[in-house]
């Protein structure tokens, strides 16, 4: 793992900036450190960035993120890092553009625009060829923390208005790329449909597998679970059954879905006052065609506290669906497609097959930070979750179980 005082790991960072800002762009000093904790993140290596640099001979300092794959092959190959990399440089490059333009396209004010990322300075998908992927591959975006950006707690948790506001922003990003099929289905096929393909492929296939069965081996641990093992075992062939007979989705509602989206991948930015005013969304390397329902289902049991969770799911479903119409009319779309009671009937059939991902997330969400290893430490599974069985992720998963017990989710 790089750390300060070792070569500053991204090699010619000028080339790359130049592209996106200046060809005149000079870096003069750079000043960098690993920008998160051990556990916080594997599917890329996070730098925190200043460049004391000039552009078009003014002096400036420029402070940013720069993403590089993960440090070991184990990780790399387990997030499928030569597409993973594509895909997101494909989301900042082209899909963020393009939500941008339908939105100016729907007369909707500049100061009123939906923007859900981070501003992009330039990225490539590898140092000695730009379109093969290498270790070099970046992404380089700006760093939130100037802006008053911060992430939430992942053991913790999200309150309520934290839940409430992601929500509204996962609800819009949904609807955003909904509207751009409808209303630009050229630009759809053309330009963005290609990269919604599935980021999994053999080798993460079975790293994801090996994940699942850890956290089953837990809850089939655990006596308390004893009386849900009958679900579980239905709901895990339900989720196969689904994920096997799975090809083009659920038309209106399929749409881009983050696949990933929880604590660790949006930032905050509140006023004076305390109030949120902002959330931008990061890690966008698992996105795929798939029903939008299933990023909520995983959000609500992955992001909010336990008694939130309790208290206010029916309130976020309720929130989702509202802040998505709502969304969909500020584009000019037909809402008529998307009537509450095919939403219902799409959670009651999608919610199960986000049982294994909620389980298995949990390992890695929930992780003791105390016994989180260094990124080049994993090198296997066995490293990789080493420590699944701690007494939060029991309860977590205990947790889950009762949750989908008591919304009906386990199929009959």
């Amino acid at each position: 793992m790089p750390k300060p005082g070792h070569p500053f790991p991204v090699k010619d960072l000028q080339a790359v900036l130049q592209r996106t800002l200046s060809q005149q762009l000079n870096i003069l000093h750079i000043e960098w450190k690993m920008l998160t904790e051990p556990g916080e993140n594997f599917g890329s290596l996070i730098i925190a960035v200043d460049v004391n640099m000039t552009r078009d001979s003014n002096p400036e300092i420029l402070n940013i993120v720069v993403k590089l794959p993960p440090p070991t092959v184990f990780l790399r190959d387990l997030f499928n890092s030569p597409l993973t990399f594509k895909k997101e440089l494909h989301f900042y490059e082209n899909i963020v553009p393009a939500f941008i333009e339908l939105q100016v396209e729907n007369d909707i004010e500049r100061d009123q625009l939906i923007n859900l990322a981070p501003r992009y300075y330039g990225g490539r998908l590898g140092l000695g060829q730009p379109d093969i992927f290498d270790e070099q591959s970046c992404l380089v975006l700006e760093n939130l923390n100037y802006q008053g950006f911060s992430t939430g707690n992942r053991i913790q948790g999200l309150d309520k208005e934290h839940m409430d506001y992601a929500t509204k922003r996962l609800a819009q990003l949904h609807a955003l790329m909904i509207g751009l099929k409808i209303k630009k289905p050229a630009t759809f096929k053309k330009v963005i449909s290609p990269a919604l393909l599935s980021p999994i492929n053999e080798t993460t296939m079975d790293g994801v597998t090996a994940m699942v069965d850890s956290a089953l081996a837990v809850i089939r641990s655990m006596p308390e679970a004893e009386g849900y093992f009958p679900q579980v075992e239905k709901v895990m062939k339900y989720s196969e059954e689904m994920h096997n007979s799975f090809v083009k989705g659920e038309e209106p509602w399929s749409t881009m879905v983050h696949h990933d989206f929880w604590v660790n991948n949006m930032l905050f930015k509140k006023d004076p006052d305390g109030k949120i005013i902002d959330l931008k969304i990061i890690d966008f390397q698992l996105y795929w065609y798939d029903v939008g329902i299933t990023d909520l289902v995983f959000f609500m049991l992955s992001s909010a506290k336990k008694d939130v969770l309790d208290e206010s799911l029916d309130d976020f479903i309720d929130l989702y669906y509202q802040s998505f119409l709502d969304c969909l009319e500020l584009l000019k779309v037909n809402t008529k497609d998307f009537s509450r009671k095919s939403f219902d009937e799409l959670l009651q059939k999608y919610a199960p097959t986000k049982f294994p991902q909620c389980i298995m997330m949990t390992q890695v969400i929930k992780a003791d930070r105390s016994s989180t290893k260094e990124m080049d430490e994993i090198g296997n599974q066995e490293t990789f979750l080493s420590n699944s069985s701690s007494k939060l992720i029991r309860n977590t998963l205990l947790h889950i179980l009762k949750i989908f017990e008591k919304k009906g989710w386990f199929p009959q």
